[in-house]
């Protein structure tokens, strides 16, 4: 009785997670839908339009790499300074449920996580074989833009492995004081125990 219980809700269960999770599952012709319900409560905006297109790339850009650390400026120019052909293009591509110039977008991130994943593999080994000279430069907290060169895209990404490390890390002149206070206790311990 009680098997025949436990099996029944087991059943239940399932067949309510496959169909929450088919409810859950979109597809590129639900994003219009989805969209039109957002308009309908927008005050300003009530369609797709150039202006949201040209917000919609900087957003998911900035969304993504918002420390400018992964993304080189040759990558992001093409979707942050759209002509008006594109940017119709676009909206006459989301009319019809299709979104290349997104899936393009999604590609280059793509090749932009990949390449940074090889380069702080690079720039880990790096810190390493250099130790404590890597750690004593100087490192910025932010970058107001994208990289150009792969030079200066390196460089980022070893400043950004720096960052915590400089965060956690004391001045010079706190490590002096912590090092003479050291000495000085070493010496009264021997002086207070050699007695």
């Amino acid at each position: 009785m009680i098997r025949g219980s436990i099996c029944t809700i087991m059943f239940l269960l399932a067949t309510i997670a496959i169909f929450a999770s088919q409810e859950a599952a979109l597809s590129l012709k639900d994003v219009r839908g989805i969209m039109e319900k957002i308009f309908s409560y927008h005050v300003e905006n009530k369609e797709f339009s150039p202006l949201l297109v040209k917000r919609s790339f900087k957003l998911y850009i900035e969304q993504f790499d918002p420390e400018k650390i992964y993304l080189m400026q040759d990558e992001v120019e093409p979707f942050l300074n759209l002509d008006l052909s594109v940017l119709a293009e676009v909206v006459r591509d989301y009319y019809h449920d299709q979104f290349p110039q997104y899936s393009r977008l999604s590609q280059v991130i793509q090749k932009a996580i990949y390449r940074q994943q090889k380069s702080r593999e690079k720039q880990t080994d790096l810190l390493i074989n250099k130790g404590i000279e890597a750690v004593n430069r100087n490192v910025p907290l932010s970058y107001t833009d994208y990289p150009s060169t792969m030079q200066e895209m390196e460089e980022r990404v070893l400043n950004h492995l720096l960052l915590p490390i400089k965060r956690g890390t004391k001045t010079t002149s706190q490590m002096k004081v912590n090092t003479m206070f050291e000495t000085w206790f070493v010496a009264r311990r021997r002086q207070l125990f050699c007695w």
